[in-house]
């Protein structure tokens, strides 16, 4: 993958901006009907019934998409990394173009961040044990593409020749850096920063491109 591949990233999340259900389009707004209740109740009143009555349609239309509730939260996690991947793409390109490398990492990571923050239920579906277990190819393949994009952005970084073993550890050690200061804001462990908040993710996506 190259950079040049960022810019042809194609994913299918085509949200609507409201769930409304056009025919012949009721998958889409299924998943889009069923992202909202997600980040409304998590996954706890989220089934196939309740998404048939949002959508106006008999729950047997319903299961000739998604056959359980499982088969569901699978296209949600699938949409969820379709989104993240498209969010960063756009913000590692609109600083390439005017910018370099470690610009564009940074606007990447506080891109993760910011979808994080943004959508804590989803982003908890997509990385959390759920989607570890129920990880079909399309799954696998929708959070390899932002993996993948994530790598190349930050192996970037570094520049030059560095050997495998030492890009390969930088990079997934900044990763874990950035998720896990999502997961931290998620869970309300850094509530005492206050308006400062917004800086100290600054400082640390700075910092982390910044390492030698």
């Amino acid at each position: 993958m190259t950079l040049a591949d960022v810019n042809m990233v194609k994913v299918t999340s085509t949200a609507k901006e409201n769930g409304s259900y056009h025919h012949g389009d009721l998958r889409r707004a299924l998943i889009d009907n069923g992202l909202q209740l997600l980040e409304e109740n998590m996954e706890a009143n989220l089934g196939l019934r309740q998404l048939a009555r949002l959508a106006g349609v008999s729950p047997g239309a319903v299961y000739r998409h998604f056959v359980n509730k499982e088969e569901l939260l699978v296209a949600l996690a699938v949409e969820g990394f379709g989104r993240l991947t498209q969010k960063q793409s756009r913000a590692y390109l609109e600083k390439k173009t005017v910018s370099n490398a470690m610009d564009a990492f940074r606007a990447g990571g506080a891109a993760y961040i910011q979808f994080a923050r943004e959508n804590p239920a989803l982003f908890r579906l997509m990385f959390g044990r759920f989607s570890a277990t129920h990880r079909n190819e399309e799954l696998a393949k929708a959070s390899k593409l932002n993996r993948d994009m994530m790598m190349l952005s930050i192996s970037k970084v570094l520049g030059g020749e560095r050997p495998a073993r030492e890009l390969h550890a930088f990079c997934v050690g900044t990763w874990a850096m950035i998720h896990g200061l999502s997961a931290l804001i998620l869970d309300q462990q850094l509530q005492e920063e206050g308006d400062d908040l917004d800086g100290l993710v600054e400082d640390i996506i700075r910092g982390a491109s910044e390492w030698e």
